[in-house]
């Protein structure tokens, strides 16, 4: 199989282009990456599958668009993909208990959570990036401060 050894560049191409197994090959070659970085952040091997065939799906949708602009990235192309469906995962299973706030009880209380999660992390990161460039913008005597 010749193919295999044909790089991922011309493997989208031929894949857009009509060439069913290029995209056989795309995913035999890096299933393995893929998979191990969703099953790495998070821990369940159905609901990793379900990611990794999620991400699978949006990369033929884009690559049949013909909106896929091929610049020799395609696996990290992909695995933002997966990350972007991780990230989507968690907010989406993101349960929290209905409560009433009462004089006695502050819905703040419990909103508190000291654990990082990817997501909190994620978060947490680019907090911290837009506070530097906020903090940038400000006036010298206001940086100060």
């Amino acid at each position: 199989m010749a193919n295999v050894q044909l790089p991922d560049a011309l493997l989208v191409r031929n894949y857009v282009e009509g060439d069913e197994n290029a995209l056989t090959i795309l995913i035999n070659r890096h299933q393995t990456k893929i998979f191990g970085f969703i099953y790495s952040k998070i821990s369940d091997r159905d609901i990793s599958n379900d990611i990794f065939q999620d991400t699978f799906i949006k990369v033929i949708k884009t690559l049949k668009s013909r909106s896929y602009n091929e610049e020799g990235k395609f696996l990290p192309w992909v695995m933002r993909i997966a990350h972007n469906l991780i990230i989507d995962h968690y907010r989406k299973n993101k349960k929290m208990q209905l409560f009433r706030e009462t004089e006695e009880f502050s819905i703040f209380s419990i909103m508190s959570d000291d654990s990082l999660t990817i997501e909190n992390q994620i978060i947490q990161e680019q907090v911290e990036i837009d506070l530097k460039k906020i903090i940038e913008e400000l006036p010298a005597d206001q940086k100060e401060v």
